[in-house]
């Protein structure tokens, strides 16, 4: 039935209120005949407001508990903050043990603004995900958990920049920045970065790393430091190869020391440096077939072998190169040094030396091939020596890579014994310079102090 409640009831400081006209269900209103308007009569109005404070309202529920009840019943939805009908609704509702608060569709978003109309500070979307504004944090008192991993992002676009796997693998694809003291522990090995300290001295605008302990610090790979590595104990790769490089350095492998496997099991260090230009320039290893047999050998700018010192297969030590020289200060003039290629004396020369016998006062020398394809012919000097008393003096009358023609003095017809030796200037060397300036040859590194 349709009923319009009379002005009388309403207390109002202005004219009367009008009501809307209300359906009223007759079972319910007739089983509370006489009380209906007088439940009404206790809601209140002050201005624009109206207010209710005899007890508690119930929708859905005939003994509300609490200020507003909405029943005790199960819903996806008991209430609905926005309402577009059967196609959209947002807004509270309860399962079973379970607090609903949820959104028409995945693609609507739950947002937590500033202000009334301010800024999103924190924003979960419908399908899960959750992203905070600018630089806002997340505290929690114990635990921060994802259900199935953890997926930190920068910005909106990237990422994610930190990810941590459902097995505890954390990834992070940029630059992992620790302000304080950083510990990393599995078992009995712990890496500990400890900024302004090493080793337990302060180290002042200084970015430190270190094993503590018994000062071993062991990696079972390859070791690339761009920077500075700095080991006060013992420093240990189990790879193939350690290598060095600059920062900037585009090759990454100046320096290279590995393990070479020399056969039979046997296993041989290897140290090489690497030029400017990316050629090889010296190597610390040992001899074919002989891994227990040390060298050391130097390159030009183009990786070809120029000098080698090593142990040969006698156990003998050898020295192998394109000149020899000793370099000594010059004592009347420290600006300069002197400088004798071998043998030892102001050039670089060569010598053969024998023993030949006259017969009726002449004889020949044959030169040897190895040392004719080598030395300047025009500087070739001989020394004759007389292995007789009777021997009236020798002179070589003619001197050339053919061979050395001898003859006994004053038409002498001896026939005796005489010691030869012949000098010439290796053909390749013939401007060898005896003074240089004292730092013309200077290890690279060396202080010229």
């Amino acid at each position: 039935m349709y009923g319009t409640a009379p002005t009388a009831i309403w207390k109002s400081a202005s004219a009367p209120l009008a009501l809307p006209r209300v359906k009223i269900n007759p079972a319910p209103y007739a089983s509370y005949a006489g009380t209906a308007f007088s439940a009404q009569r206790q809601w209140q109005t002050l201005g624009s407001n109206i207010f209710y404070t005899a007890g508690n309202v119930g929708i859905g529920t005939t003994s509300p508990s609490v200020r507003l009840s909405l029943g005790g019943d199960d819903a996806n939805t008991k209430l609905a903050i926005w309402d577009g009908g059967a196609s959209g609704v947002m807004g509270f509702g309860v399962g079973p043990a379970q607090f609903r608060l949820h959104l028409h569709n995945p693609t609507n978003r739950f947002s937590f603004l500033d202000a009334p109309n301010g800024n999103e500070i924190l924003t979960i979307q419908g399908h899960g995900d959750m992203r905070l504004a600018n630089d806002c944090s997340i505290f929690g008192p114990d635990q921060l958990v994802g259900f199935n991993d953890l997926r930190l992002y920068g910005d909106a676009m990237g990422g994610p920049d930190v990810y941590i796997a459902p097995n505890g693998d954390v990834s992070i694809p940029g630059v992992l920045h620790v302000n304080n003291n950083a510990f990393f522990t599995n078992n009995n090995t712990t890496l500990q970065v400890l900024p302004g300290n090493l080793l337990g001295l302060g180290q002042a605008n200084a970015a430190t790393l270190e094993i503590p302990g018994n000062g071993v610090l062991g990696v079972w790979d390859n070791l690339t430091v761009s920077g500075t590595l700095r080991v006060y104990g013992n420093l240990h790769v189990g790879g193939n190869t350690f290598t060095l490089g600059g920062g900037t350095d585009p090759n990454w492998r100046r320096v290279e020391a590995r393990v070479d496997d020399a056969g039979d099991g046997s296993y041989v260090g290897v140290i090489k440096t690497i030029g400017a230009n990316g050629n090889l320039n010296a190597r610390i290893a040992w001899i074919a077939g002989y891994p227990d047999h040390g060298s050391a050998a130097v390159f030009n700018r183009n990786g070809t072998l120029k000098a080698a010192i090593y142990v040969d297969s006698n156990g003998d030590g050898a020295l192998v190169t394109t000149r020899k020289s000793f370099r000594e200060p010059d004592p009347e003039d420290p600006t300069r040094d002197i400088w004798y290629g071998c043998i030892e004396g102001p050039e670089l020369a060569m010598y053969v030396r024998g023993t030949a016998r006259l017969i009726n006062g002449r004889a020949r020398i044959e030169l040897p091939d190895h040392f004719r394809k080598l030395v300047d012919e025009a500087g070739m000097t001989v020394q004759l020596t007389p292995r007789s008393t009777e021997s009236r003096g020798l002179a070589a009358v003619r001197v050339s890579l053919d061979g050395i023609e001898v003859v006994e003095l004053l038409n002498g017809r001896g026939n005796y014994e005489f010691d030869w030796r012949v000098e010439a200037v290796r053909k390749d060397h013939r401007d060898f310079r005896v003074y240089h300036p004292w730092n013309e040859v200077l290890t690279a590194g060396n202080n010229p102090a």
